[in-house]
């Protein structure tokens, strides 16, 4: 589906990820996928997140939909997934939760230059996942973030509705993931 591009505030549009893209974003992804420990550059996962870009399924036979953040310029600064099948962790952890989640999308792989931070790119991206999400018939985002990203927690907090508690050791011995739910709603006029 193809996604009207669409201006924040700042001036940053949004628009479905081109194959031009891909390398492009290279740089960004090479900022945060990193050893968690480390902080070495995980290679192998930055080679898998490109070739999710590029229309490859991912391990749990998912595709995901990106949209790209990009400067006045036309450069892209951000991007920011989403598929319409959450993971089997995620199925397990929200299925008590939910009345139905086959009504729940999952956001992945937001990424944005840290020369971009606290202007609300993160925050336009997500929100055009959720506009996409519900304009599908979704009911509900589910997320999760573990503690390599755990400074960013705060931004889940700020953009969904609620902490859903821990999945214990999702991303491995001591990466907790915190997860969190968004009830999609129609746009206000």
């Amino acid at each position: 589906m193809k996604t009207p591009e669409k201006l924040t505030k700042n001036g940053i549009s949004i628009s479905t990820l081109h194959q031009s893209d891909i390398p492009l974003l290279d740089t960004i992804l090479r900022q945060f996928v990193r050893d968690r420990d480390t902080g070495e550059i995980l290679e192998k996962e930055i080679s898998e997140i490109k070739q999710y870009m590029g229309g490859n399924l991912d391990k749990h036979d998912r595709s995901r939909q990106y949209l790209v953040a990009r400067n006045q310029e036309g450069k892209p600064i951000a991007c920011m997934a989403w598929t319409t099948q959450p993971d089997p962790d995620m199925i397990t952890h929200f299925t008590p939760l939910l009345d139905d989640i086959s009504l729940a999308a999952e956001p992945l792989n937001a990424f944005v230059d840290s020369q971009y931070h606290h202007l609300g790119v993160a925050t336009a991206l997500f929100n055009a996942i959720c506009d996409q999400a519900y304009s599908q018939g979704f009911k509900y985002i589910i997320a999760n973030s573990g503690t390599r990203y755990q400074r960013n927690h705060p931004w889940h907090d700020s953009v969904t509705d609620k902490r859903c508690g821990y999945i214990k050791e999702k991303y491995g011995p001591g990466g907790d993931a915190m997860t969190w739910i968004k009830y999609l709603q129609p746009k206000s006029i």
